[in-house]
């Protein structure tokens, strides 16, 4: 069952309007099924983060599932600034990621494949006729590879916390927060713009902590390689702490080693993430 999305209230709220359906219909997980992209390079990220959040929460509430769906596919709405672009490379890995670092622990890809003479649907993975390859498929393919590599951990992470690094006069999106230092055990202090920090616990306790980081910015038609989409993130650790980043490729933790000052770097391309383990010494 598809829900409605924020901000469709549904009369007493959005999160209410979550709880009974949960309360009267017992799923078995929520789905996020927000799409926010529209044509002109525009896009309502406040939206995505207020749902998916809203999603994560409840579906943590109620010990249940949460999966989401990347929407892949352009389409056309009777009005034309609601209609959908297909998403760019930069947009469909910054679609899944930030559900990943919500709690995700499945994705769907919205791709219709259908003709209806009026060109309402724009191709979709493949083509309509001859269901040849499109972009959007080689887009989806190199970003599924780095799902299944970190795809066995992913699932056994569970959502402590989702925060976001803007800039102090950019407002922030209903249910959000911001990200202080001090709120994930082992990080003394973080400085980025335009990336979001998500803290997990692993479900068999064993004692360490995750996080993942989140580049926000994507663009219509651009790829994650674009130069002007990337962004850097630098912290340090408490004492006693060290840091391992998972690899994309392969799914092996490798350790992060400091600068000579003590500070770790790391940059992120458009729509990109990185997931790492926290531990004690």
């Amino acid at each position: 069952v598809n829900l409605m999305t924020y901000p469709y209230n549904m009369g007493g709220g959005f999160e209410e309007y979550v709880e009974r359906f949960i309360r009267e219909t017992h799923p078995p997980f929520l789905v996020s099924d927000s799409y926010i992209l529209y044509h002109d390079n525009r896009s309502n990220d406040d939206t995505f983060y207020a749902n998916n959040e809203v999603i994560r929460r409840k579906a943590l509430e109620a010990d249940i599932g949460f999966m989401g769906f990347a929407l892949t596919t352009g389409h056309k709405r009777p009005e034309p600034e609601a209609s959908l672009r297909t998403a760019s490379e930069s947009d469909l890995h910054w679609q899944v990621n930030v559900m990943l670092a919500y709690g995700a622990q499945g994705i769907w890809y919205y791709n219709y494949r259908i003709d209806t003479g009026d060109g309402v649907f724009d191709e979709a993975m493949v083509t309509h006729i001859g269901g040849r390859p499109t972009r959007s498929y080689d887009f989806i393919r190199r970003l599924n590879s780095g799902l299944l590599a970190n795809g066995a951990l992913l699932l056994r992470l569970r959502s402590v916390g989702v925060y976001h690094c803007i800039a102090p006069a950019e407002p922030i999106s209903e249910f959000s927060q911001r990200y202080m230092d001090g709120i994930i055990d082992g990080i003394k202090h973080l400085a980025a713009v335009d990336v979001i920090v998500a803290q997990f616990e692993e479900r068999t306790s064993d004692g360490m902590a995750y996080v993942m980081l989140v580049n926000r910015r994507h663009a219509d038609g651009v790829p994650v390689a674009e130069p002007s989409l990337a962004t850097s993130v630098e912290f340090e650790l408490e004492p006693g702490f060290r840091a391992e980043l998972f690899d994309s490729e392969s799914g092996i933790a490798r350790p992060l080693h400091p600068s000579s000052s003590g500070l770790y770097h790391l940059t992120l391309s458009g729509g990109a993430r990185a997931l790492m383990r926290l531990s004690s010494i």
